[in-house]
């Protein structure tokens, strides 16, 4: 009995945290407890409460250019897709995580270039297996695909090793059997 009224009490006090947590975490932008103490002692004396309105109208209008500010610079940042659906370089820019050597890539194009064999593998997820798009419209077939029709003189072997409702940690397990070993040119890694 001891040890269910202690869970019991415990289980209250994470509840009645969480719940003090996530109204204060909604407040946004409310003000503080302390704002509103001198916010009340100051509206006391009706000089010095004129004053303070016109303090946080001009705090709140400080507010207002900082944020539409802010905003512009996020639409310049965050230029939208364009109708054609042409990249931007916003978009170019935010895909690169790590671009490693490039002079392996650029290997790689001179044999599609100089139209040789080249492979290209996919590891990944259901996005690579192309779950709910099928094969031959998924990521990857395309990708092979639109590399076929780029370099025509080149000969693409396309390696599909993505597997729906698998992550990284078992794709690090099956990398060496279901891709490395059909000796890849170029790899393509999404897992999500």
């Amino acid at each position: 009995m001891k040890g269910s009224n202690m869970k019991k009490r415990i289980l209250a006090v994470l509840i009645a945290t969480a719940l003090v947590v996530s109204v204060t975490g909604c407040a946004g932008n409310a003000t503080s407890s302390s704002d509103s103490t001198s916010a009340s002692s100051v509206a006391e004396s009706s000089d010095t409460s004129t004053q303070t309105s016109a303090d946080a109208s001009s705090e709140d209008e400080s507010k207002d250019e900082s944020s539409q500010e802010e905003s512009k610079d996020l639409e310049a940042n965050y230029t939208k897709y364009t109708l054609d659906g042409d990249l931007t370089q916003h978009m170019i820019d935010m895909s690169r995580l790590n671009e490693g050597n490039k002079v392996r890539l650029a290997n790689v194009i001179k044999k599609l270039k100089n139209g040789e064999e080249v492979t290209v593998g996919f590891i990944g997820g259901s996005i690579t297996q192309g779950t709910s798009a099928g094969n031959d419209l998924c990521y990857a077939k395309l990708t092979a695909d639109w590399l076929q029709q780029t370099y025509s003189n080149a000969k693409i072997n396309y390696v599909n090793a993505g597997i729906g409702a698998t992550g990284s940690y078992i794709g690090v397990h099956r990398v060496e059997n279901d891709l490395l070993s059909k000796k890849p040119d170029l790899v393509f890694v999404e897992f999500s």
